[in-house]
């Protein structure tokens, strides 16, 4: 099956959404190259670069696993494994999520077969529920894509500044990512995309800002 095309940056439907967590998809940049003719004249030239990306889920659970493979080989409880604790975190909030649709729906919890015996397939739950709640699961979607788009990336890892979140008021559970324009607060879950960024980041401004004392 050919990988479906979305805005990797912003989604725009719930399809896109669910697609983007539980399917490979594809990412087209376009860029320009100047050409040299044959007259020696030259020509700007539009190209497109496509990229796959699996699927959010399974980028949460390789993060996962490359990190109980590696804790081993490491002295003691380092960055890295520290942040992948925060995709631990994710997928499990995704699937509490995607299970309380299911049961709200009344529907079955899909299983894979595997050689050790059935597995509850979270990918395929997240399409089941999304594909017979429709409209109403947007919210919930969109808020475990922000988070997991945030918490994914073994090379540039989420930012965790030194401040306080703007709704719960706990320090130390913001995770932003820049490049992505996503963050979330692993405290009270709640989300920012490229729409609202701008709000947190006047937020953690205005606390740098402030005196310590003041801040509280």
């Amino acid at each position: 099956m050919t990988p479906k095309a979305i805005d990797r940056d912003q989604p725009g439907t719930l399809q896109d959404y669910v697609d983007a967590l539980t399917k490979i998809t594809t990412h087209e940049e376009r860029f320009t190259v100047r050409v040299t003719n044959s007259d020696g004249t030259s020509t700007w030239v539009t190209q497109r670069h496509h990229t796959r990306s699996l699927p959010l889920i399974h980028q949460l659970e390789a993060a996962i696993y490359t990190t109980t493979a590696e804790s081993g080989a490491r002295a003691g409880f380092e960055s890295k494994p520290s942040a992948r604790l925060d995709a631990l975190d994710t997928l499990t909030r995704i699937e509490a999520g995607t299970l309380d649709w299911l049961k709200r729906l009344d529907l079955k919890s899909p299983v894979t077969l595997t050689p050790s015996g059935p597995i509850f397939d979270l990918c395929q739950a997240v399409q089941r529920a999304a594909a017979n709640a429709g409209a109403p699961m947007l919210r919930d979607v969109r808020s475990w894509w922000i988070t997991a788009r945030t918490t994914t990336g073994w090379d540039s890892p989420a930012w965790r500044p030194r401040a306080t979140c703007p709704l719960c008021a706990k320090k130390g559970g913001l995770r932003i990512r820049l490049d992505a324009q996503t963050a979330h607060c692993n405290e009270c879950g709640e989300v920012w995309d490229h729409t609202t960024i701008g709000l947190l980041a006047d937020h953690i401004r205005a606390e740098n800002d402030t005196p310590e004392a003041e801040v509280g």
